[in-house]
């Protein structure tokens, strides 16, 4: 049970109200009318951790919010600064910077000027699959109590494991960052789905013409301010991956399960184009060179 206190007993509506706009609920009557107006809430076994976190979090922000209330009405204290400054945001601003100062090679991030709860992003697929060389561009939205609640995250490029502009459900933790997050992102592309509902199942050769077409262009998502960051994180892209692989086609179908043109290491050949040469070694590992 958790406990706060409301110098005004008027306020309890406003409570209610601004609780159910955060998906909580059956929070009304629940105050201790002898003591101050305090309210409080029923904790049984049945409410995970996290709801508990959110909660006590939703009544300290309200609370801290409404004991500085005199005449103003309450639409306007919502638009206090100690909403708009929230630690959720000092967060969010704090791992940007970090991103920046540390870029990784596996993904690029970039923070809408007009909203920074809301990040595009690139990632590369992950070394020695059917996803290396494609770059998988998407969106990540914060909620306002983040890091306790999980960011929202949605691809926008045709990948071959996750439906794009659709909500994908990570196994988060509140100890994690967008860096965690994604990098886990990238690992689970690689995974087969187990009727997720967010998810599709295409094999390996489609996922590999998939990631081909990753990487010659980015998708079209938003305004033209949108679009102009989503060609940047593809630019920076580009120069951290290689190409990948082309998937077999059937005309090039060869012995050993392979494809292609047989060589004397057990390998295949199996595409050329202009001066650089694809191939599949011995250990399935692909190759690109050129014959410069």
């Amino acid at each position: 049970m958790d406990d706060c206190a409301l110098e005004k007993s008027d306020l309890e509506a406003e409570y209610v109200k601004e609780a159910a706009k955060e998906k909580m609920v059956q929070l009304k009557g629940h105050r201790y009318r002898s003591v101050g107006g305090m309210m409080r809430a029923s904790i049984y076994n049945a409410m995970p951790l996290s709801g508990v976190e959110k909660l006590v979090a939703f009544m300290k922000d309200f609370q801290g919010c409404a004991s500085t209330q005199t005449e103003t009405d309450w639409s306007v204290i919502a638009e206090d600064k100690c909403n708009m400054k929230s630690s959720g945001e000092k967060r969010i601003r704090e791992e940007m910077e970090e991103i920046l100062s540390n870029p990784p090679d596996d993904f690029k991030c970039v923070m809408l000027p007009w909203n920074s709860y809301e990040w595009f992003f690139a990632t590369r697929g992950a070394l020695g699959t059917e996803f290396e060389g494609g770059i998988y561009h998407g969106v990540l939205q914060f909620p306002k109590y983040y890091p306790l609640e999980p960011p929202s995250i949605m691809l926008l490029t045709e990948n071959g494991r996750f439906k794009i502009q659709t909500k994908i459900g990570l196994n988060w933790q509140p100890s994690w960052g967008v860096r965690e997050a994604l990098l886990h992102l990238i690992r689970l592309m690689t995974t087969y789905p187990d009727g997720e509902l967010c998810s599709v199942e295409y094999n390996k050769e489609k996922r590999r013409a998939l990631a081909i077409k990753a990487r010659a262009e980015a998708p079209k998502y938003g305004t033209a301010e949108d679009q102009k960051l989503i060609y940047e994180n593809h630019e920076y892209m580009l120069r951290k991956t290689t190409p990948p692989v082309p998937p077999l086609s059937p005309s090039h179908s060869g012995t050993g399960g392979t494809g292609g043109t047989s060589g004397t290491g057990g390998g295949s050949v199996f595409n050329i184009s202009e001066n650089n040469f694809y191939a599949i070694n011995s250990k399935g590992v692909g190759i690109l060179d050129s014959m410069n």
